[in-house]
């Protein structure tokens, strides 16, 4: 009966470790990086120096890279990096 017991304990830790979400430390946290970016965009409407201009497109391209930009919003997106002109 205790064979049987801890055989059910073994089996139950297998399944229950086994059921969790592989994380490979590969994962963007996309709500950080859209702070960043949503941050930059407004600093940059606020003021659109050369550095804001460098800071908010640094931004568009980690949004772009971390695979945050939603379906909907990626013509936008794009056109917004296409538009900046960061020599000024």
């Amino acid at each position: 009966m205790k064979k049987n017991i801890l055989l059910l304990i073994v089996f139950g830790a297998f399944i229950i470790t086994s059921c969790k979400n592989d994380d490979d430390g590969d994962s963007v946290d996309c709500s950080a990086v859209e702070e960043t970016y949503f941050d930059a965009q407004a600093a940059y409407n606020l003021n659109s120096s050369s550095g804001n201009c460098n800071a908010y497109k640094a931004a568009i391209e980690a949004y772009k890279s971390g695979n945050c930009v939603k379906d909907v919003d990626k013509d936008f997106v794009n056109n917004q990096l296409n538009s900046l002109n960061c020599s000024n």
